[in-house]
């Protein structure tokens, strides 16, 4: 996916790339050529989030796009044309996570979307319409990292969110409300990637974070306060993506990192 190049396919025999590109005169295109998530599911399309068009839904056997926008006249639309996130549970269920359309998920039985917004008058709405990543738990718990409204946790059973955010006057909360990765480990823990908060570890016997920020006289600290992505590779290494930083790795032998 590319912001203004539209959806691109790798040919690894050949490698070269075959481009799906937006065409206004053809309505089986892709809806938008600014492409910021894209999802295979369980049945093999794969789930297209743009930045202006809504999202598309491609069949690479038959090649055509089936396009999801918002409809101000229709509920049961997506909430917002800006989807930033497309991520499948362990159920097989599709949720989006939108710019100012909250939390929505798509309901594959009667072909709509269920839409979760911010509602200020309900403490168990979720706390913040802009979503920037989701993840899930083992426990079928979903983690929403969101801008400005912290980490969201969502337990579909019930339909009720509950969220950590940051408090000043409380050492060991998030540090930053502006949330960019959240990612659960092997071993259940949570991560968070934060907007000039560095990244933070939930630590789940205490309920408190970890933080991991840049300290200019520690080399072996976190190299930038701006953690846009997380991954644990096979060898259970923690690799961690920041804005100016490059990319930092856990160092086993200590509580450090290790800065490519």
């Amino acid at each position: 996916g590319t912001d203004g190049g539209g959806l691109n396919r790798l040919d690894l025999e050949s490698g070269s790339f075959h481009r799906y590109r937006n065409d206004p005169q053809n309505d089986n295109s892709l809806c938008s050529d600014s492409v910021y998530a894209v999802t295979e599911d369980r049945y093999g399309d794969l789930w297209i989030g743009t930045t202006s068009g809504g999202v598309d839904r491609f069949n690479p056997e038959t090649e055509t796009f089936i396009h999801n926008k918002f409809d101000p006249g229709n509920e049961n639309s997506i909430a917002s044309n800006s989807v930033w996130e497309v991520f499948e549970d362990s159920k097989g269920n599709i949720w989006l996570g939108t710019a100012m359309g909250g939390l929505n998920k798509y309901d594959r039985e009667n072909n709509r979307f269920i839409r979760y917004k911010d509602n200020p008058q309900d403490p168990n709405s979720i706390h913040c319409d802009f979503i920037n990543q989701i993840c899930e738990d083992k426990d079928g718990t979903l983690w929403i990292g969101t801008f400005g409204g912290g980490i969201n946790h969502f337990d579909p059973e019930t339909g009720k969110f509950s969220a950590y955010t940051h408090n000043p006057s409380i050492q060991y909360s998030l540090s930053n409300d502006v949330v960019n990765a959240v990612f659960v480990d092997r071993e259940g823990v949570l991560w968070a990637g934060t907007d000039s908060g560095g990244l933070n570890k939930h630590i789940h016997i205490t309920d408190k974070f970890k933080h991991y920020t840049n300290i200019p006289t520690d080399a072996t600290s976190l190299s930038d306060k701006n953690v846009t992505a997380i991954f644990m590779d096979s060898e259970e290494n923690l690799w961690v993506g920041t804005s100016l930083g490059g990319l930092n790795r856990t160092n086993k032998e200590s509580d450090g990192f290790i800065h490519y």
